[in-house]
């Protein structure tokens, strides 16, 4: 998925390289914009591999329902992640406020996605991600497998978020019913 306009010509090569590179087909070769933006997560959404997401600019959590191409928000990532409930999604994320530190909003982007019942972690670094999915396990597992095959330093991994580490209240009843929805694999409606 583009974020600038490609020719048509170099479209190909590059979706060609860039598949042949990360070893996975790309769902997607169209320029995301406003009137590709439900195609595009139709396609996320119904992917049965693995999936990574390389939004231009990252995961975006505010408030308001993200309109710009070069974000991925928060809940376009819930409904990737719960529709296909035993597969793992890894984002690219540069999302960040230059005002606050980087560290605490990946802590801050798993504690919202905890609450939709969707567990992560992520990799705090120049270039930094967030792994996630509905399975706790599969999760912990391609943890264990990035530390033990890339050589990331371990002190980078955020930990998924775990509740019981907060002060405040539960989580409200939606994000119960969200993980059943998830471990079901009873899909939301886009």
């Amino acid at each position: 998925m583009f974020t600038e306009e490609v020719p048509q010509n170099e479209a190909e090569a590059f979706s060609q390289a860039f598949s042949l590179l990360l070893g996975v087909p790309l769902i997607s070769k169209e320029r995301l914009n406003a009137r590709t933006r439900q195609s595009f997560l139709a396609a996320a959404r119904n992917c049965r591999c693995h999936l990574f997401l390389d939004p231009d600019t990252g995961l975006y959590i505010g408030k308001r329902r993200c309109s710009k191409a070069t974000h991925l928000s928060l809940s376009e990532l819930v409904d990737i992640a719960c529709s296909r409930p035993h597969l793992l999604t890894l984002v690219f994320d540069q999302c960040f406020d230059r005002r606050q530190k980087r560290e605490e909003q990946l802590r801050n982007k798993l504690r919202a996605l905890a609450v939709d019942g969707v567990h992560g972690i992520a990799y705090h670094s120049h270039a930094c991600f967030l792994l996630v999915g509905c399975d706790a396990n599969l999760v912990e597992h391609a943890r264990d497998v990035l530390l033990q095959e890339s050589h990331f330093p371990p002190e980078r991994f955020i930990p998924e978020h775990n509740p019981r580490d907060d002060r405040m209240p539960p989580p409200p009843q939606r994000a119960v019913s969200t993980t059943v929805r998830c471990l079901n694999g009873n899909l939301r409606s886009g």
